[in-house]
């Protein structure tokens, strides 16, 4: 029987790779959660705790963020609390652009709110795609690559969660 705390690649018998088949993940999840299903499993009392850590795996690889925090735990990558870093100058970026859009929501421009919020989006998508990239070969003990896919993990998190506080404040999509 499978263990509830394995990562999600292992828990669903993937290959550690940043790029997955949707569709295989599916294939996986089903089988194996059709196996756990309470008229299948019976008796077993782990098998909803079971059913719960195949589905949370599930959901952790559909999620691109999440699925890089996965990838990076099994490669032995430093977590968000050990590395907190960001890429030089991004800050500083990233703070001018969240004051430049709070000012246009103060002014009420919409249009300009939506060309900003725009830019910001492509920026954020520029880091999921360099994650990806940079996740393209790397192996286990790569202390150095792992710590630039951090940094640029952590960048995207707070691109998201600033966008995601923004959305909250206003009414931009």
């Amino acid at each position: 029987m499978l263990e509830p705390h394995t990562d999600p690649f292992s828990l669903l018998g993937l290959p550690l790779s940043y790029d997955i088949d949707e569709a295989a993940l599916e294939r996986v999840w089903l089988r194996k959660s059709a196996k756990l299903h309470p008229d299948r499993a019976g008796e077993d009392e782990h098998a909803s705790d079971i059913l719960g850590a195949l589905n949370a795996a599930r959901a952790t690889l559909l999620n691109p963020e999440l699925r890089a925090g996965a990838l990076l735990a099994a490669l032995h990558g430093p977590s968000a609390s050990e590395d907190k870093t960001l890429p030089e100058g991004f800050l500083e970026q990233t703070l001018a652009e969240r004051m430049e859009i709070e000012e246009l929501a103060a002014s009420g421009d919409q249009a300009a709110i939506e060309a900003k919020v725009a830019e910001v989006r492509e920026r954020e998508q520029a880091l999921v795609v360099r994650v990806a990239d940079l996740f393209g070969g790397v192996k286990e003990g790569d202390a150095d690559r792992l710590a630039a896919i951090r940094h640029e993990l952590n960048a995207w998190r707070y691109l998201t969660r600033m966008l995601e506080r923004l959305r909250g404040e206003s009414d931009f999509e």
